[in-house]
């Protein structure tokens, strides 16, 4: 998912025994007792069927495609089992001076099973000048998974998103550690087209070869017109930080002309001084599958 831009060394998105109750009666515990019931009566007794189990709802069908971008929230379910979803994109952004350039920001999604689905991150590569710094080459790999655990709370849909930084990247872009990860987005959808998105994600990155922990937040409201388009707002910040603080206001659109294809814009503007003035970008995702 694209993020607010940051180094890349931080990874900014902007990732039985068993009990026995004692309020149950010990007689409830026990074997059931055998009752002979005459033929005649038992002739007349209906067998009770079991409730059927209620399937679940997801995929919906026809399951279109669903990607993390272009909002820094990611998505709060999982790629369908037997899936695969690829996203690319690349992103400009300006610091102040000079500026940055980053592509192809390609996450590859593999469905495995009903709620789980593999992530796998390629290197992103940076074209960063300034007045301070030239910075050139190719980000760490990202890898991991995401496990859906809603819908909870009602009609919450939310999932957790672990994952690992490998350090495979340039000298200035490499934390040169493997930092651990954990993202978990959430939505709840309010009617009418519109949805409520967000993540709240514990980045634990490698900076000057001491770990540190930056807890971000983010607030997304969504509108769909049909299965289409969708534009959004979305706001993404430090909750703790203990080496800056970036705070951004986002906007972006999607545009999606079947159930396997996406095309997206997405642009957002400072809120802190420790943020970017202003980035945009734009992507294309694609969906294999049945």
């Amino acid at each position: 998912m694209v993020g607010a831009p940051a180094p890349a060394a931080q990874n900014v998105q902007i990732p039985a025994a068993q009990t026995i109750d004692s309020s149950v009666p010990p007689d409830a515990l026990a074997p059931a007792s055998r009752t002979v019931v005459p033929p005649a009566a038992a002739s007349s007794q209906t067998p009770t069927k079991p409730a059927p189990k209620k399937p679940d709802s997801f995929p919906p069908q026809p399951y279109w495609i669903d990607p993390d971008r272009p909002h820094i929230a990611d998505s709060s379910v999982n790629v369908a089992k037997g899936y695969y979803l690829q996203e690319n994109g690349f992103q400009q952004t300006w610091p102040g001076s000079g500026g940055a350039f980053d592509i192809p920001e390609t996450l590859m999604r593999l469905g495995v099973l009903s709620r789980t689905e593999l992530r796998f991150n390629v290197p992103n590569y940076l074209l960063s000048r300034t007045e301070a710094a030239h910075v050139e080459g190719w980000g760490d790999i990202q890898a991991g998974f995401k496990h859906r655990l809603g819908p909870l709370f009602g009609d919450y849909q939310i999932a957790i998103n672990p994952y690992i930084s490998i350090p495979t990247g340039a000298k200035r872009l490499s934390s040169k550690h493997v930092d651990p990860n954990v993202k978990m987005p959430w939505s709840k959808e309010l009617g009418h087209g519109w949805d409520i998105e967000g993540m709240q994600s514990i980045f634990l990155p490698t900076i000057e070869g001491k770990r540190v922990m930056d807890w971000q937040t983010s607030v997304v409201f969504n509108h769909m017109w049909g299965r289409k388009t969708n534009a959004f707002i979305e706001y993404a910040g430090d909750v703790v930080s203990r080496h800056r603080n970036v705070q951004v206001i986002h906007f972006g659109a999607a545009y999606r002309p079947n159930r396997f294809n996406q095309i997206d814009t997405q642009f957002g503007f400072r809120m802190s001084n420790a943020a970017p003035v202003a980035f945009l970008g734009f992507g294309y995702s694609f969906l294999l599958g049945r």
